[in-house]
């Protein structure tokens, strides 16, 4: 597995055990060897709503590029 697969995976798991994440859906997900983006839409206990967006690559370390954060409630 790739560096950026590991870490969107870390990062799903992290939303699945979340006490206040009731639910998420990854709406898009694209990995290559050197990037990756990921965009997840998710539904808080309370009734808000998130979505936000992460773009990584890889050289000799993992770094997020750019993000986006949307909260909604």
């Amino acid at each position: 597995m790739s560096q950026i697969q590991d870490y969107f995976d870390e990062l799903k798991l992290k939303l699945m055990e979340s006490e206040i994440i009731e639910g998420f859906q990854i709406k898009k997900e694209r990995i290559t060897i050197t990037d990756g983006y990921i965009r997840i839409q998710g539904k808080l206990i309370n009734g808000d709503l998130i979505e936000f967006s992460e773009y990584c690559k890889f050289h000799n370390e993992m770094v997020v590029e750019e993000y986006t954060f949307h909260w909604q409630d």
